[in-house]
């Protein structure tokens, strides 16, 4: 029995390991209690009313909870006073992170970006913008990559690292309004049609040649594409009458030259009497 109790004592040495060991699980789950119940959610609350997307909403909520539990895991281990544990985790972690970092520098390049973009954004869904030889429409922004829609509604996918280290020009935002006027071309004629289209945004003074006006087709129903013009002109120029005007001029270049496709024939018919 002694032999025994003296066996356990080499093995654990003094009681004031359990103190140790008490103070380390302490302080690691108040660490993850804080990181989960306090800093998940108040990151969550200001990315809703940011009005971030869901899916960007939880990246930044798992970066945030393996920064928290990074911290968490630290701070027990000097509360434990396991000095040399701390040490060898740290060199551990600063070996793995050159090593990560070498092989996904691009990657974590758009990581960090992309918190940047989050907590001070450039942009917002809509905006039409110009980087480097890329231009588009945003359509959504996560942690690593930004969606686009380029010319002639070409889907793009650009690494966030891309926007943050280039000059970036905002159209949409400062002293421009973004307009569009949507229409239903035959399909026989959309050539015909997007070239009158371009031609009388050209020929409107107030409609701004850059950025240039661009033509989108959105979907076909049955004999008809939806088709839209997205134009900018001047913020304190009255868009109503330059969109009316627009409209006035195409209706009557459609006609002449039979653009616009026929209404569906499919209406209620009137039912006889009971």
């Amino acid at each position: 029995m002694v032999q025994g109790i003296e066996l356990l004592h080499a093995v654990l040495g003094s009681t004031s390991v359990y103190l140790q060991l008490l103070r380390f699980f302490v302080v690691f789950f108040i660490g993850i209690a804080v990181t989960r119940f306090v800093l998940m959610p108040m990151v969550r609350r200001i990315a809703v009313r940011r009005g971030t997307e869901k899916k960007t909403r939880h990246s930044v909520e798992n970066f945030v909870g393996v920064i928290g539990f990074f911290f968490a895991l630290t701070a027990a281990l000097q509360a434990g006073n396991f000095g040399g544990l701390v040490t060898l985790i740290g060199t551990v972690a600063a070996a793995a992170t050159i090593a990560i970092g070498w092989g996904m520098r691009d990657q974590i390049g758009s990581l960090v970006s992309g918190v940047f973009l989050h907590i001070s954004p450039s942009f917002v869904n809509g905006d039409y913008i110009s980087v480097g030889d890329v231009n588009g429409t945003i359509r959504d922004t996560n942690m690593i990559e930004t969606r686009m829609r380029g010319p002639h509604g070409r889907n793009m996918i650009v690494p966030n690292s891309y926007l943050t280290t280039r000059p970036l020009v905002n159209h949409t935002r400062g002293t421009k309004t973004q307009d569009s006027i949507t229409v239903k071309l035959r399909p026989e004629k959309l050539d015909d049609g997007v070239t009158v289209l371009m031609d009388l945004a050209a020929a409107e003074e107030e409609i701004l040649d850059v950025p240039k006006p661009r033509v989108t087709h959105a979907e076909i129903d049955g004999n008809a594409v939806t088709t839209d013009i997205v134009y900018y002109i001047e913020d304190g120029q009255d868009a109503r009458q330059i969109k009316t005007r627009f409209i006035r001029t195409f209706a009557r270049e459609a006609v002449e030259q039979d653009l616009l496709a026929e209404p569906d024939a499919d209406e209620d018919t009137e039912s006889g009497p009971a």
